[in-house]
């Protein structure tokens, strides 16, 4: 709940590449080709890594009978669908095993224990966006995750970890004059858990959706809000909420500014809590952010003071 991080992929790229990459514990080999029509590209990644040959140079303080090791393979696609349309597929699929042996304490006498993992996982997402009616932009995104842990323990007890999630979610925004701007958009998600430990099997399924609205609101040349609101709702937990949030900035100077922003931020319990028989509810913060910057070509200088209030005492009961 205190940050977010913005990943953007790119266009079509500029021309047809083939990538070879070798190291002292793997490799790897990708293929990106542009079609003659310039408006679709295709890609093709796979990759090797072992850590073998890196151990047997720098001993480990513990016994890997098997070092960490694994492959992985992606494809990328792009479709130019119109003057302004960009449709874009990913998936991605990574395969990771490792196991080791090391003593259960500082007293070797006492015996060692033993851990092996084996990971599955699988990546797959499809986003389009369009300019609609000349000042509307549409922008659409699916997205399924496959996370599989099969993990033995001391060659006794097992422990399998899944989580299957399917998401949606859309977007659309309109500039409003020649600064302002609006957005507002939904989304849903579908995640499915399931932990076995020997006999005992927890699971846990979530219908959680949200929709959004916010808009960046020039006051004069120097003064913006932004200002916005979040409602949210999960199945799993029985509960909704709503999360107002705004920010202001001014300009102080030709290259420097101040600016002040608050707003509610909720998420669910961590997934060991969902399990739990007791009603459970939002986990819920409050943010506080005032700041300074200002950037030249040789230089940025960022000041910032941050606070996060928890209205209650935590907990994760209702």
């Amino acid at each position: 709940m205190s940050s977010a991080v913005i990943l953007e992929s790119q266009d079509l790229p500029a021309r047809t590449t083939t990538d070879i990459g070798l190291m002292s514990v793997g490799a790897n080999v990708g293929h990106s080709h542009l079609f003659p029509n310039k408006k679709t590209s295709l890609g093709v990644y796979v990759s090797y890594i072992n850590l073998t040959p890196y151990y047997a140079l720098a001993k480990q303080r513990y016994d890997y009978g098997t070092a960490p090791q694994g492959e992985s393979g992606s494809m990328i696609f792009r479709q130019k669908t119109s003057k302004t349309g960009m449709l874009k597929a990913f998936v991605n699929y990574d395969l990771g095993r490792l196991a080791l042996t090391y003593p259960y304490s500082v007293d070797t006498s006492a015996g060692n224990f033993s851990f092996r993992n084996k990971n599955h996982n699988l990546f797959a997402q499809a986003s389009y966006k369009e300019l609609l009616a000349k000042h509307w932009t549409l922008f659409a995104d699916a997205s399924y995750s496959y996370d599989h842990n099969d993990i033995l323990l001391d060659n006794r007890d097992s422990i399998v970890t899944q989580t299957k999630e399917a998401q949606g979610r859309i977007t659309i925004s309109r500039p409003v004059g020649n600064l302002s701007s609006i957005r507002f958009g939904a989304e849903a998600q579908h995640p499915v858990y399931e932990d076995v430990f020997d006999s005992y099997k927890s699971n846990a399924t979530d219908n959680y959706t949200a929709e959004y609205a916010e808009g960046d609101i020039y006051l004069s040349k120097k003064l913006v809000a932004r200002l916005g609101a979040r409602t949210e709702y999960s199945s799993l937990l029985g509960k909704a909420d709503l999360a107002p949030r705004v920010s202001l900035a001014y300009k102080t100077g030709e290259l420097s500014q101040v600016s002040f922003a608050t707003g509610q931020f909720y998420q669910e319990p961590d997934r060991a809590f969902l399990y739990a028989t007791d009603p459970l509810t939002f986990e819920h913060a409050d943010h506080y952010i005032l700041n300074y910057q200002s950037v030249s070509s040789k230089r940025t200088f960022r000041v910032e003071a941050y606070y996060k209030a928890i209205p209650q005492p935590y907990s994760h009961r209702a």
